[in-house]
């Protein structure tokens, strides 16, 4: 498994904790101001941060493909 695989599998792990956890609290009440502040943040630039997303990995494919190839008689 790749090393963006992993990563990309670790975010998506700890992001589903921390919504379960933030939906529990929040039903609770018990979510501090601030970080309802930080995932209001997400929520209003949600678009702004996806199109950076694959922007980001937009300019990684291509540099990527345009790269010289290494010779495999090394």
């Amino acid at each position: 498994m790749g090393l963006t695989k992993w990563l990309l599998s670790k975010v998506l792990f700890y992001l589903l904790v921390f919504s379960a956890f933030y939906l529990i609290g929040l039903t609770l009440g018990i979510i501090p101001q601030s970080i309802k502040d930080v995932v209001s943040w997400f929520a209003n630039n949600f678009l702004l941060i996806t199109i950076l997303i694959i922007a980001t990995f937009t300019f990684l494919i291509m540099m990527r493909l345009t790269s010289p190839k290494r010779s495999q008689t090394q």
